[in-house]
């Protein structure tokens, strides 16, 4: 890193590579419907989204850097009852697609019945940058709009 002003221009910079220790981190989380998804997701998930006794949510996660996915890849929805406090329905994963940018991560959940302006608690894990630094365990609030 460089800190400061250059008066001379005939200065000369060393660099040194250093590793990344660095962890990815979420960018962007939001619930999106199925009209935004890609063709290819969109015929994939067809009959996720035909199925007439659960709902099909999907959640996209956006990174700061590629990352890939591990064996131990998981994705959790708990439900805040904060719209809905009748209903408490903890979605499960159904499906996952790490995108072709290896930046964003679609994610496919079943509910038993659809809850509008809900919050849930997501929570990630097994995911890493190409380097094996894994994402920090935090917990992000997805809204079902």
């Amino acid at each position: 890193h460089f800190f400061g002003e250059l008066k001379n221009f005939r200065k000369s910079f060393q660099w040194k590579i250093a590793p990344d220790r660095s962890r990815p981190f979420v960018t962007l989380h939001e619930v999106i419907k199925r009209k935004q998804l890609p063709e290819a997701v969109r015929k994939r998930w067809k009959n996720y989204f035909t199925n007439s006794t659960r709902r099909f949510l999907v959640a996209e996660i956006h990174f700061n850097e590629v990352v890939q996915t591990s064996e131990n890849f998981s994705a959790e929805l708990t439900d805040q009852n904060f719209k809905n406090p009748e209903v408490t329905d903890h979605p499960v994963l159904e499906d996952f697609i790490l995108l072709e940018n290896n930046r964003t991560i679609l994610l496919g959940f079943w509910q038993t019945e659809e809850q509008l302006e809900e919050r849930f608690l997501l929570k990630l894990g097994g995911v890493e940058d190409f380097f094996g630094n894994e994402i920090s365990e935090q917990t992000y609030t997805l809204i079902n709009r």
